[in-house]
C-alpha cells in the first residue's frame, strides 16, 4: 500500500525489534524454563520474516546465474557463520546462554546463513538437486509442523526405553544418533502423509482461484 521505500523501512523496523527482544533474552531476565523459548518466540523470529522481505525487495524476482562451484561455495560460506555462531558466540535455539555481546554478533551470522543459503540455492538447475532433497522441500512445511513434536517424544518420553535398547544392542554410545534417526523418520513419514492428504488438495484448489493475466 505504501511502496517499496515503506517496505523497506517497516522491515528495518521489524529487524530492529527483533533484537531488542534478542537483548532482552540475553540478559537473563526470567527463570531458565522460561528463558529456553527463545527460539520459539515470535518476535525473535522476526527478524528472518523481515531478513526475507529485505532480500526479495533487492533481488526484485531475479535469479543468480552462477556456475555450480560459486553456489557451492556460497552454501559453504553460509554453513561457516552458522557454525561460528553457535561454537563462537553460543547461539544454540532451545538452550541459549549467550550475552548481549555474543547475541549481537551471534544472531546475524544466523539471519546471514540462512539467506545465503536461500540465495546459493535460488535457481539452480534441478539436474544439480537430488530428487530426496526436492521431496524434503516439497514437504517441508509439514517437517516445520510436526518436527519438534517427535523429537520431544523420542529425546524425552522414550528416553529410558532408548537407552535400555541402544545398551542392550551394544551401540550405547550412538543412542543420540539413533533417537534423531528415528525422530527424523517419523516426521518425514507423517509430513509425508500431511502433504499428500492435507496440503496438496488445498494446492490443488487454489490452482481454481489462480488468476493469469494474458499478455498485451
Amino acid at each position: 500500500m505504501l511502496g517499496r521505500r515503506a517496505l523497506i523501512a517497516v522491515n528495518l523496523a521489524v529487524l530492529a525489534l527483533s533484537y531488542v527482544v534478542v537483548i532482552y533474552y540475553a540478559q537473563g531476565f526470567t527463570t531458565a524454563s522460561y528463558f529456553s523459548g527463545q527460539w520459539t518466540n515470535s518476535f525473535v523470529q522476526f527478524q528472518f520474516f523481515a531478513g526475507g522481505m529485505l532480500l526479495a525487495l533487492v533481488l526484485r524476482g531475479r535469479q543468480p546465474e552462477w556456475h555450480i562451484a560459486g553456489r557451492a561455495g556460497l552454501f559453504a560460506v553460509a554453513v561457516a557463520a552458522w557454525l561460528v555462531a553457535y561454537t563462537v558466540f553460543d547461539i544454540k535455539a532451545d538452550n541459549p546462554q549467550a550475552t548481549v555481546g555474543q547475541s549481537l554478533a551471534g544472531w546475524p551470522l544466523v539471519l546471514a546463513g540462512a539467506a545465503l543459503m536461500l540465495i546459493a540455492l535460488l535457481g539452480t538447475p534441478r539436474r544439480f538437486l537430488p530428487a530426496p532433497l526436492i521431496y524434503l522441500g516439497r514437504i517441508s512445511y509439514g517437517l516445520y509442523l510436526i518436527h519438534i513434536f517427535f523429537f520431544w517424544l523420542v529425546y524425552d518420553k522414550c528416553k529410558p526405553w532408548l537407552t535400555h535398547i541402544a545398551k542392550a544392542a551394544g551401540v550405547g554410545t550412538w543412542q543420540d544418533a539413533i533417537g534423531a534417526l528415528i525422530a527424523f523418520a517419523a516426521s518425514v513419514f507423517f509430513a509425508s502423509v500431511l502433504y499428500h492428504s492435507v496440503e496438496a488438495p488445498f494446492l490443488r484448489l487454489k490452482r481454481r482461484f489462480t488468476i493469469v493475466h494474458s499478455r498485451g
